[in-house]
Order: structure tokens, then sequence, then C-alpha cells
């Protein structure tokens, strides 16, 4: 068990050093990385930031020649100015300037840097906007009518939920002591909270603050950012569950019980107990409850990953196929939400540049997309998902001995999951690797679920296998 440990500890190190390796470059020389972040303006902020990163001479003398920017001047876009050699501490002075919120640092370790800080300004600053300004009248009548306060010229969902409100109600509870009676307000509150949010209309990319605005459509991510919200500032604490391609939120409530949330699902509320957990810790102690509600007490950015037992977790995740992992990932609201937006916009870049034309414009939503992905990885090495999106965008540009390295980060996260598989196949296969090309081609199809997986590349596994064979 020693051995197990210290085995354990060290790979965590090595990552450490790996991530602060990967953050060592200057953060904004390349023009991919300078753009990837006017690309998360406009989804994150709607575009009422405008931020300049410029050689160290000319901030200086912009900065020296500008008139003072305020922030809060109403209608007034919000100017960021940042040389391109920026240190994290300059960051944070930088970003106070224009109106960071105190204390809202995620504590990272030693693993800070410029970008991250950049990202997790832009990313509050599209919360408070998604907060103060989602719309609600793409939700149905019947709905409107016996879930919110609508008719009294509200114009937010923030306002005709009546968050003001709830809060009170739940504070004069917690003022009585009663743990039982507090657990069922909060009970109360999140269930209407889901009720509502179910009720958007779904769109699979409609998942950024501004997007959600101005399309009142929302996803699985989008869901959980905006009922997170709302959860928070009424006064209930969560954390976000990170899933097999969903994303969740696990209720804490205050007699220390954990509830799975789902808010585009409430029919599939459910606590989650000791049977159902199972797994190994870092030190190689076995995962339980006890674990996960530790977890929920005091968060870190690490995040705390165990499996689920039990049949009722592929009724809640359909895709899931009958042997395939059953996991559950808890992250910190501002954190989780933020890993799992970050390759959202990596896949819709990914997505962009499949579709582009012009070669120049593919290339650089490639690069983009790998940037995303790496500004994810850097707060939590174990995000699956991110290393998948990284592998393809870099396939998409011919570095396939780099795209090999994220297939396989991912698939040391968590060997199941079947795009890793199939991204080592296609990297493999283009090296001219055969042998390893179709292992992992055969690996991909032994775990896949073919009702689920995506039609092509269960059809392209299965020809590239009769091609090498």
């Amino acid at each position: 068990m020693e051995t197990l440990e210290a085995d354990m500890l060290s790979r965590e190190d090595e990552i450490i050093e790996e991530r602060k390796k990967a953050i060592e470059q200057k953060p904004f020389t390349d023009p991919d990385v300078r753009s990837l972040f006017h690309v998360l303006c406009k989804k994150w902020d709607n575009d009422s930031m405008d931020v300049r990163f410029l050689a160290r001479a000319d901030y200086e003398k912009e900065l020296t020649g500008a008139k003072a920017d305020d922030p809060n001047a109403g209608g007034k876009k919000v100017i960021i100015r940042i040389p391109e050699d920026v240190e994290t501490s300059e960051m944070e002075k930088i970003l106070e300037s224009v109106g960071k919120p105190e204390n809202a640092r995620i504590t990272r370790r030693e693993v800070e840097s410029p970008k991250n800080e950049l990202a997790g300004f832009l990313f509050r600053r599209g919360n408070k906007v998604l907060e103060q300004n989602m719309p609600y009248d793409s939700i149905k009548r019947a709905a409107k009518n016996a879930l919110l306060s609508w008719k009294n010229g509200e114009k937010t969902l923030r306002e005709a939920f009546r968050v003001e409100a709830l809060r009170s109600e739940l504070n004069e509870v917690k003022k009585t002591g009663d743990i039982r009676a507090i657990v069922d307000k909060e009970i109360e509150i999140a269930d209407k909270i889901q009720m509502v949010v179910r009720e958007y209309p779904h769109l699979d990319n409609s998942q950024h603050p501004a997007e959600m605005i101005q399309n009142k459509k929302i996803n699985c991510r989008g869901a959980s950012l905006l009922g997170g919200q709302i959860l928070s500032d009424i006064g209930i604490k969560y954390l976000v569950g990170d899933l097999p391609r969903h994303s969740i939120l696990v209720l804490c409530l205050s007699d220390g019980t954990l509830e799975w949330c789902d808010m585009r699902a409430p029919q599939y509320n459910d606590f989650i107990t000791d049977e159902m957990v199972t797994g190994i810790s870092k030190t190689g102690a076995k995962l339980s409850l006890k674990d996960a509600v530790a977890y929920s007490k005091d968060p870190t950015p690490d995040g705390l990953m165990f499996d689920i037992v039990g049949d009722e977790y592929r009724k809640k995740l359909s895709w899931v196929k009958k042997g395939q992992r059953q996991f559950l990932t808890l992250f910190p609201p501002e954190l989780g939400s933020q890993m799992q937006v970050l390759n959202g916009v990596a896949f819709e870049l990914v997505d962009l540049g499949i579709n582009e034309i012009d070669e120049t414009k593919k290339k650089t939503y490639f690069r983009q997309a790998v940037e995303a992905c790496k500004l994810s990885t850097a707060y939590e090495p174990k995000y699956e998902y991110a290393y998948n999106t990284m592998g393809e965008a870099l396939c998409k540009l011919g570095q396939y001995e780099e795209a090999l390295k994220a297939y396989q980060s991912s698939r040391e996260v968590n060997s199941m999951n079947t795009p890793c598989h199939y991204g080592l196949g296609e990297a493999n296969f283009a090296l001219g690797r055969k042998k390893e090309a179709l292992a992992s081609y055969k690996k991909y199809l032994e775990i896949a679920d073919e009702k689920s997986e995506n039609d092509w590349m269960i059809k392209n596994a299965k020809e590239r296998i009769e091609e090498l064979k």
C-alpha cells in the first residue's frame, strides 16, 4: 500500500511539473492564442470587452497615453490592455483594475498562469452577464404560469424567479436551526429551478452565456451553468458533476447528503448512497460516500472521481454501454463549469475548421481549439474530453505524434472512453504504424455501442481493420 501511495504521489508531482513547463512560455505572443481570447470574449461576454495584447514598450506607451477606462460606465466597452510578457501577479493587478471580483480566484497550486487568470476573469464576467440577462420568453406559457412571476414587467429569468425572495425564505428557515426543514427548503427551491431550466429549448451548441441569451436555448452544460448560477445566488451549495458526454450538478445539502441533480432531467434526481460509490483514492484506499461528502465540504481543483454502481446509471445516461465505466467526477462550481465550457469552445472550433473552405482559416480554427484544450487541461489534467478534442484538432493539423500524446492522456484517465481508442487508431494509421492502429481500432469496436456511436466512425474503423489485416 505504501509503495502504491508513493507511486501515485510521484506521478502527481510529475503531472504538476509537466503543467508548469507547459505554461512557462510567453503566453500571448502566439497570434492564435490572441484570437482565441477574442473568441472567448464574444462567446462569454457578448463582445462587450476589447482585449488588447501588446509588446511591453507599446503597452507602457498606450497605458500612459490612455484615459482611464471606466468598466462601470453605462454601455461602454471595457478595454483590457495586456503586455505579451505578462506574469501572473501583474495579470491579477490588470484584471483587478477592470473589476475582477475579490476572492474569486481559484487555487491551482503551482500551475497558475496569465492565460488561466484571463480565462477565469472572462468566465466569471460571462456568468454575471448570464445571471443578469437570461430571458425566459422561450419557456412554454404553462410552465411560466406554474413556476414564475412574469406578469409584472419582469424581463429576465432572475427577476421572474424572485431570487431575492427565495434567498430570504431560505435564510429564514436556516435561522431556525432545524436541519430537516432547511434541507426540505433547499430541495424545494432546487426542484423549482430544475423544472424551469428543463423547459428551455435544446440546442447542442448553445452553452456559452452570450449565445444562451441570444438563442434562448441551452444544452446540458448550459443548463448546469444557468441552474448553478441561480442556486449559488440563492445560497444553495453544489458541485459540478462531469459524466460521459454529459454535465449535471450535485447538490450539497445542509445535512451532509449529496443529490444527483440533472438540470435537463429532474426525473433522475437521486440521493447518492454508499452502495453506489466505489473506486480507489489517490492514497490507494477504497472510496466511499464519506470521501465524496468530505470533498463537498472542502473541494479542490483536482476533482474527485469515483465509480457509480447499478443499472440506474445507464437509465440516466442511456448512451453508456453495459460494461463501460460508470463514473462521476466532482469539481468546484466555477472550475468544473469553466472546464466544460472551454471544451465546448474547442469542440465548436474544431467543427468550424472541418466546415471551413479556406485552408488558412481552417488551420487557425484547429490551432485555437488546441489552445482552448490546453487551458482546460492546465486546470485539470484528468479531463478526458479535452484531450480527445485536442487529439482531433492535432490530427486535422497533421501533428500526429502530438495527437497520440493527447489521446494517450485521455486513455490514462479513462480507458473505457471510446473516442481515445478511435483517435489512437487514426493517428497511428496516419503515421504508418499498422500494428498499433489495428489494435486501437479493434479496442474501439470492442467497447463502442453501435446504437450511440457515430455511424461514420464505426464504418471507418471496420474498413481500416480490413485494410490492415
